[in-house]
């Protein structure tokens, strides 16, 4: 049976028994748990923490990491958690369901925002494209490549048209691009 969990509950779960012992208790395989850890940024103990544990060995436990973002705070975990919470509910149970209450998020907004920025960092601007930032020229540079290799209308690159071109001179658009790159590239851990 599906059974829904918060990261912290995990977390504290896999650092107080050993993955086979907790998976078990949740109805799924020690490696799917250790992939649903993984995956939501939940540490495991390494191995052979538990022998070291029974031999009256110190060890060190990382900390729980803040929660990404994106990244819920409650996890399903157990048999059939790629089923739609709806299959196997009538219409009528679901009009008789009690509507949750909305979700709490326990950092404050401003809190968030500090992260945010701090990850991404500052972010310039530039007013034509005779000098691109890196990334941007590394999309640009691709963006000819396929202009030379495609010459059908539907395979045209996207930035092939002076409209697109000039949409990536503009600051708002040059730092929403340029931020999102570097965020995605932050997150991806390149």
């Amino acid at each position: 049976m599906m059974q829904r969990i918060s990261r912290e509950d995990l977390y504290h779960a896999v650092w107080s028994d050993p993955i086979k012992t907790v998976a078990a208790r949740l109805g799924i395989s020690d490696v799917a748990l250790a992939k649903t850890c993984r995956k939501h940024g939940v540490p495991v103990p390494t191995r052979g923490h538990w022998a070291k544990v029974q031999s009256g060995k110190r060890v060190f436990r990382p900390l729980l990491p803040a929660r990404g973002f994106g990244m819920p705070e409650l996890l399903h975990a157990g048999a059939g958690r790629s089923m739609p919470w709806y299959q196997g509910v009538s219409d009528a149970d679901l009009m008789d369901a009690e509507i949750p209450p909305p979700p709490e998020f326990p950092e404050p907004m401003a809190d968030l925002v500090t992260r945010v920025t701090g990850l991404v960092g500052k972010v310039g601007t530039v007013r034509d494209l005779r000098a691109p930032p890196g990334l941007i020229a590394g999309l640009l540079r691709r963006e000819e490549e396929n202009r030379k290799k495609y010459s059908y209308r539907s395979d045209r690159p996207l930035f092939a048209s002076p409209f697109e071109q000039r949409r990536l001179q503009f600051p708002r658009q040059h730092l929403y691009c340029v931020g999102t790159l570097r965020s995605e590239r932050h997150f991806v851990g390149q």
